[in-house]
């Protein structure tokens, strides 16, 4: 995972009330997650420490929170991602 620009990506004031990230949870709709992933997409393009896909996903995975969270400790293993195409399909098709 990418050292100083992660947190400063989690300093900025587009975050949520905690300052922790855009979180994603299992109970929002199905425009919320793509609202929730545009705004990923934005913070990542923010930092060039974000170029490869594994950092990306880690990154990505940092924001997850209570079903969600869970949802991905399931697949985590179980599915074989090779980029960021692949995992927007394996999300859109969970959220």
């Amino acid at each position: 995972m990418p050292r100083a620009a992660s947190q400063e990506l989690l300093n900025r004031e587009n975050l949520d009330d905690q300052g922790s990230g855009p979180h994603l949870t299992r109970q929002i709709l199905s425009y919320d997650f793509l609202d929730w992933f545009f705004q990923l997409e934005l913070l990542l393009a923010t930092s060039t420490e974000f170029q490869y896909f594994s950092d990306r996903l880690r990154f990505a995975a940092t924001l997850f929170r209570d079903g969600a969270l869970m949802w991905w400790r399931t697949v985590y293993d179980s599915v074989e991602l090779t980029s960021w195409e692949d995992f927007y399909a394996l999300m859109i098709t969970q959220f």
